[in-house]
């Protein structure tokens, strides 16, 4: 997204010495044309990387989800309602890393590529975009030390997952820094994985823990809210409908995040927000 930025029309505007009341407009200008170009650069990055560089070429114009779905390579209608429900719940991102981290560097008048770039960086990171392939990672490992016919036996997983975090390691998909509650996204999640793919088997087993793992972390580890959280049930879904690449589930997530963070970065130059500076 840094390349598109010589192509931006505030940091032009800027330089020509707009005023301060219509630095939004721009903005806005330009956070339109990133959200119009990541579809293609995030499908081109997938085609480039696991399919050989060979690119799809969209026979007929859809929605934004269902172009890149269908420049990804799928054409499954149930995957793209999927997707549309994905980006519905996950584009809202003001509240994460990735919206606070757009957020402080559109403080300094950065233009949109700028902002956007600067969240897709903080999702290269264990504990934020790459949840979703940690916890797929932990359900293969289960898959792989317990037998199918124990994995449903719930005293069995509880006593594995009890020896798991015992061990000191990190349990992904679980945890909420700011949600008190249950999130209403894996909720709906959910509920779309009981109705589309209800004999799903890592969707069973993630389904258990979620059962089991909240209450082990609220006797072991000093957690606020230990409930589950998006990455222990979106990427599951994604492998369902066949996009098993896990190292691209960060990619998608920043795709959807697009959308929130920029609609952000477009009310803060509205309403002309100051500079933040770590004692803000």
């Amino acid at each position: 997204m840094l390349a598109f930025s010589s192509q931006g029309v505030f940091s032009k505007k800027y330089r020509e010495g707009i005023r301060r009341p219509v630095y939004w407009e721009y903005i806005f200008e330009d956070s339109m044309n990133v959200i119009a170009n990541a579809p293609h650069v995030a499908a081109r990055i997938y085609r480039n990387v696991f399919k050989g560089g060979e690119q799809v070429v969209l026979k007929n114009n859809n929605d934004l989800v269902g172009n890149f779905v269908n420049l990804l390579g799928f054409n499954d209608p149930q995957f793209m309602e999927f997707m549309r429900l994905y980006v519905l719940l996950l584009s809202d991102s003001g509240g994460d890393i990735g919206g606070y981290v757009s957020h402080l560097v559109g403080s300094t008048l950065s233009d949109p590529y700028l902002c956007y770039s600067a969240a897709l960086n903080s999702l290269a990171s264990p504990l934020y975009g790459n949840a979703s392939a940690k916890f797929m990672k932990l359900l293969q490992l289960i898959e792989s030390q317990l037998p199918p016919n124990e994995i449903s036996s719930k005293p069995v997983l509880t006593n594995w997952a009890q020896n798991y975090i015992q061990e000191g390691n990190l349990v992904p998909g679980f945890g909420h820094s700011y949600l008190k509650g249950d999130d209403p996204r894996v909720v709906m999640f959910c509920d779309y994985a009981r109705k589309h793919l209800p004999q799903n088997m890592k969707f069973k087993l993630a389904t258990q823990l979620h059962q089991i793992v909240p209450d082990l972390l609220r006797k072991t580890k000093n957690t606020n809210n230990p409930q589950p959280n998006i990455a222990s049930i979106n990427g599951l879904i994604l492998h369902h409908y066949g996009l098993t690449e896990e190292t691209f589930y960060p990619v998608v997530l920043g795709l959807t995040q697009s959308i929130g963070v920029l609609s952000n970065l477009i009310l803060s130059r509205h309403y002309e927000l100051p500079i933040i500076y770590p004692i803000s």
